[in-house]
């Protein structure tokens, strides 16, 4: 099978399909990757360890020609794309070339671009093509397929929502969250609020909004840290250290960059804050629940299906005042001990609907009923 992405970085939405894919058996599923950015990505090895290729395809002019021609060339029996609305018409091709199983998942409820005229146009038609030429729909979560797709999916024998899922075991050991924290120079006893994510240009994780809150913090708490992991959040120019001189903070905030040692810094955290703007099933909160740590975050329906799930999650809307996030952020350590929230945490999540393992055997099942299909077209 083909999955179609912008590229492998480490996205959310690309480690959860490498942990996915190294999970199933080579001779059971052979998941190669289609770029559509034309790039070379970090996680490129990684799928290739897993028995896949990597094909760099560039979105221009050329594409549709070349991805025709890939697909005929490879026999590929299944095409899954995961690049939101632009997936109508990377099936579209897909049908062209003869692909008899067609997936467009959906991962976020949109892409933060503002809805000119344009591209609420571009939408309707992509939609429309999704439609005609899906052969199944899926999100992954309830509320992304009723805000990217339609209220109604549930009506549709082609939609469904596959949770993602994540392994409770990489992130259950706190042995050395003493160390991580000296190493950050924390002192004894202070609070460390923890973010996750990138800086990106949309805005999409309010890094500006998550200062504001953790300023209202200091007010009561001023030995207090906020440690931001994440792609840009250690550039000395960049928007949060502009963000960090206005507020008079800087002693205070620790911007560590691209990391890939989020459980060791998870078991260092007291609370995790994700003030964003949308999300789909944020990663992130499953990683701290799995974890033991408790998180507050946005009022979003991926957020609300976590929390209906898990007891480490709290949520709020952004018309909230900052003073109240604060306040909330600030007391879900506390509650979270008197209620031994950390203490059950891993068995809770293990049996939970986001364990990893629910997630491999959820596509499993999606992708052997479409090959199932696949066959039956031939």
């Amino acid at each position: 099978m083909l999955h179609v992405l912008r590229c492998m970085h480490r996205g959310g939405v690309e480690v959860r399909l490498l942990e996915l894919v190294g999970r199933l058996h080579p001779q059971e599923f052979v998941v190669d990757i289609c770029a559509h950015s034309g790039l070379a990505g970090p996680l490129d090895d990684d799928v290739r360890a897993c028995g896949g290729t990597v094909i760099p395809l560039r979105l221009d002019a050329w594409f549709p020609a070349r991805f025709i021609r890939l697909l005929r060339q490879g026999r590929y029996h299944v095409v899954h794309s995961h690049v939101l609305h632009a997936s109508g018409a990377i099936l579209a091709l897909a049908a062209r070339a003869g692909t008899p199983v067609r997936i467009a998942h959906f991962h976020v409820t949109h892409d933060g671009r503002r809805g000119t005229l344009r591209r609420r146009v571009q939408r309707t038609v992509m939609r429309h093509l999704i439609d005609r030429y899906a052969t199944d729909i899926v999100g992954c979560s309830e509320g992304v397929m009723d805000e990217a797709w339609n209220s109604s999916w549930r009506a549709d024998p082609r939609c469904r929502a596959i949770y993602y899922g994540t392994d409770a075991a990489g992130f259950e050991e706190r042995g050395d969250h003493l160390l991580v924290r000296a190493r950050l120079q924390v002192p004894d006893g202070a609070r460390v609020y923890l973010h996750l994510g990138r800086v990106a240009a949309d805005g999409q994780k309010n890094h500006g909004r998550l200062l504001a809150i953790f300023a209202e913090i200091l007010k009561t708490a001023p030995e207090s840290r906020l440690v931001l992991a994440g792609i840009g959040t250690d550039s000395p120019d960049g928007e949060i250290a502009r963000g960090v001189r206005d507020l008079g903070i800087q002693h205070r905030v620790i911007g560590l960059g691209m990391r890939d040692d989020v459980p060791r810094l998870l078991a260092a955290a007291d609370v995790l804050l994700l003030p964003s703007l949308w999300e789909g099933l944020p990663n992130v909160v499953l990683e701290a629940c799995a974890a033991g740590v408790p998180v507050l975050a946005s009022d979003l329906s991926g957020v609300r299906e976590i929390a209906s799930r898990l007891s480490l999650v709290r949520y709020l809307p952004l018309t909230a005042s900052d003073a109240e996030w604060a306040m909330v952020a600030s007391g879900l350590p506390a509650e979270a001990e008197q209620l031994r929230l950390r203490d059950t945490a891993a068995d809770a999540f293990r049996g939970s609907v986001f364990h990893v393992d629910r997630f491999v055997e959820a596509h499993r099942a999606l992708w052997q009923h479409a090959a199932g299909r696949s066959l039956a077209c031939f």
